[in-house]
């Protein structure tokens, strides 16, 4: 049926033309090719479509008939390209981003992404902000940010920022007992963690390059990082933010930094998008306009 459909379009232009070759020219194919079409769609058919000699060709009856449906079929087929062609051009300038809701805070990154928005005055952009993690397929999504380790997928990955980790602590938190100075010394102490990250934090001595890595049970858990920061500001246990999040409440004497000399892997901020992504599409400008954006 499918051959049919194509061999009907070429029929049309063939009469429309008035030769094969016309057609051939039209349709960028070769004459052979054209001449094939038609003998296989006339085979199809069980009748004869066209009369022709060196000079001319001619309709048959069923040849006149056939036309008709192939003209109607070509216009559709014309209309519904054309609708989608605009449909698609519009879509383009429609942008469905999935992001880690830290970013809300990250000054640099909101600086950067406001300037691509200004950029980009006549795109549709929707910005989802949420602790789990979004799914570019079951959400919709152009594309995604995530934070941390990624799962092998079919997905296009960049890598486009880091962000670097503090170990702080409440002063009163600290005052009911004796400051730590080794990592595993901090298994004793109360912890605020994340549902979806593992009760476990590796460290590297700045030094020596030494990793040690500390296993923690937290009786606090939840599920957003601004909460767990916040718990952590009211001295109910030790928490790891991004350095950018808690750098006030630092200057500020509102929170401690532990282990100064111990420092804990920073955390990749990566961009995934769909294989099959065009590189011009608005999609492909978001994911490179953060190219230079250094660590933070």
């Amino acid at each position: 049926m499918i051959d049919d459909i194509r061999y009907l379009l070429v029929f049309a232009r063939i009469v429309e033309t008035g030769s094969v070759s016309g057609a051939a020219a039209a349709l960028q194919l070769s004459a052979a090719t054209v001449s094939a079409h038609l003998g296989k769609l006339e085979h199809s058919m069980g009748t004869a479509l066209l009369y022709r000699n060196t000079r001319k060709l001619s309709l048959t009856p069923a040849g006149a008939k056939l036309y008709t449906s192939a003209q109607a079929m070509q216009q559709l087929y014309a209309d519904e390209v054309l609708a989608f062609k605009h449909e698609h051009q519009a879509s383009e300038q429609h942008l469905r981003i999935g992001l880690p809701s830290v970013l809300i805070y990250h000054p640099t990154f909101h600086a950067r992404l406001s300037d691509f928005i200004r950029q980009h005055p006549q795109a549709q952009i929707e910005l989802f902000y949420s602790d789990e993690r979004s799914d570019l397929l079951d959400e919709h999504l152009d594309v995604v940010l995530r934070i941390g380790a990624l799962p092998d997928s079919g997905y296009k990955a960049r890598h486009l920022f880091s962000l670097e980790r503090v170990l702080v602590a409440h002063p009163s938190l600290l005052a009911q007992s004796d400051m730590p100075t080794k990592p595993l010394q901090l298994a004793a102490y109360p912890w605020i963690a994340l549902h979806m990250l593992p009760q476990q934090r590796v460290f590297q001595h700045t030094s020596s390059q030494e990793r040690v890595s500390v296993n923690f049970k937290a009786a606090l858990q939840v599920d957003n990082v601004s909460a767990a920061y916040q718990l952590a500001r009211s001295g109910l246990g030790l928490y790891t933010p991004p350095r950018f999040m808690c750098e006030p409440a630092l200057a500020q004497g509102e929170l401690v930094a532990l282990l100064p000399d111990w420092q804990l892997d920073a955390m990749k901020v990566c961009a995934l998008w769909h294989n099959n992504v065009s590189a011009h599409s608005i999609a492909h400008q978001f994911v490179h306009c953060f190219g230079d954006l250094q660590a933070a």
